[in-house]
């Protein structure tokens, strides 16, 4: 899926999400104990199916 968001928006929603992330992580549904803290912890995970 494509949205043609600018780089400049990407770029503020990335500095605006990392502190978030990292105060507080973000518990992913229907995997207890799975916590992302970083970007880079949100990467790896399996994309859902469709």
């Amino acid at each position: 899926m494509h949205y043609e968001a600018g780089s400049s928006t990407i770029g503020r929603a990335l500095a605006e999400i990392r502190p978030l992330l990292a105060e507080r992580g973000f518990a992913v549904p229907d995997r207890p104990g799975v916590r992302l803290r970083t970007l880079a912890d949100v990467s790896p995970m399996p994309k859902p199916r469709t």
